[in-house]
């Protein structure tokens, strides 16, 4: 008998977490990246395959989000109908306490608290790692691709450009502002550009034809009384006109950007090596601990989502599909949020980022506790 009870409960709340996920990852996940997708396989010809690719390495971030939040969902919905079709007050009428009808719940959400940990540590940062790679592998194959004609571009750093029109290798209405430290450095624009892509010196070559181009006055100074004399980065020289000119733009800064290694990409035995052999900056070794902390964190939001959503799910006593999802909502809104805010801090080692990770799931947990309790005493 108390077998089926299990079974009976655990299956309702597997088919829910299942059909939740899905539905989760195609919403909110596939539904946002496509429009990505799409205007890059308009606009830089990017292959299918590494579209899905890209989308194959791209679900493994969602799952630690994905996941607890289709549990979650799932849990509210079998408890809000255990509840409203009376079969919950049925069985504690026959001695079972709440504790042991939620038994299958809880041993689904430690399997898959340890899901979302293996996946968090894991295969998360090899999907990170690749997804960086499928990217940069894709602009340094195509770096013309960058070029895009009417709207602004700031994909290459030191750069800001707007093209009017292109035509394969030919631009016309082309602008460029050239940036340093102290802001704009020389402003160019002509009215049509030839570009070539230069493989061995790294850079895109550019022939201007009709060009204009002005550059920022770095000797002038202005002179504030009681002040030492300051430079002034807004004054400019006096522009020149040239019939043809060449220029170019070096994408070194691209190639070194692709070397870096972010620490999502980062495995947790390499972090903590890291950390072990000294980072001097602290709040990169902040991110660091961060990181490693989030990854746990996350892992046990199943379990966290266990507790509240019982005693929720009980006390709705509704069958209403859209109450389940309301709650779930509401309640994984606020404790992704708290997640989020904490990542904000996470190159501020005074907040304890590190610390702050962990409590959503102190907060939750103890008010699925009280909760729970307060259910069971009914």
């Amino acid at each position: 008998m108390i077998r089926i009870i299990d079974r009976y409960v655990g299956r309702q709340v597997i088919i829910g977490t299942l059909f939740g996920v899905l539905v989760l990852s195609i919403v909110l996940v596939l539904g946002n990246i496509w429009k990505t997708l799409l205007d890059l396989m308009v606009e830089q010809d990017l292959p299918l395959s590494i579209a899905g690719q890209f989308v194959m390495y791209l679900l493994p971030f969602s799952f630690p989000f994905t996941i607890p939040w289709g549990f979650l969902t799932a849990v509210l919905l079998a408890f809000g109908r255990l509840s409203a079709d009376n079969e919950l007050v049925s069985l504690r009428m026959a001695g079972m306490s709440l504790l042991r009808i939620c038994v299958p719940v809880f041993v689904l959400a430690i399997a898959l608290s340890a899901a979302c940990l293996f996946v968090n540590v894991k295969i998360a940062p090899k999907s990170e790692s690749a997804i960086k790679q499928i990217m940069v592998d894709r602009v340094l194959a195509d770096p013309l691709a960058l070029l895009k004609a009417g709207q602004v571009t700031n994909d290459l750093d030191g750069y800001v450009m707007y093209i009017g029109e292109r035509e394969g290798n030919e631009l016309s209405d082309f602008q460029m502002v050239m940036l340093d430290a102290q802001g704009p450095s020389r402003y160019v624009s002509a009215e049509n550009v030839m570009v070539e892509w230069n493989r061995d010196e790294k850079a895109i070559d550019l022939t201007l034809f009709k060009a204009f181009a002005a550059n920022r006055d770095r000797g002038n100074k202005v002179k504030e009384e009681g002040k030492e004399a300051k430079k002034d980065p807004i004054k400019v020289q006096m522009g020149i006109e040239t019939g043809m000119s060449e220029l170019m733009i070096s994408l070194e800064k691209l190639y070194e950007k692709s070397r870096e290694q972010n620490v999502r990409a980062m495995s947790n035995d390499e972090i903590r090596a890291a950390l072990h052999d000294g980072i001097e900056d602290k709040s990169i070794a902040s991110a660091h601990l961060t990181e490693v902390h989030r990854r746990f964190s996350l892992s046990l939001a199943c379990f966290t989502f266990a507790l509240i959503g019982v005693p929720l799910g009980v006390s709705a006593q509704r069958r209403e599909t859209s109450i389940g999802f309301a709650l779930s909502l509401v309640i994984a809104l606020v404790y992704f949020v708290f997640i989020i805010l904490a990542d904000m801090f996470k190159d501020d080692p005074g907040a304890y980022p590190h610390l702050l990770m962990w409590l959503p799931n102190m907060l939750f947990m103890g008010l699925g506790v009280w909760l729970f309790h307060r259910v069971s005493r009914r």
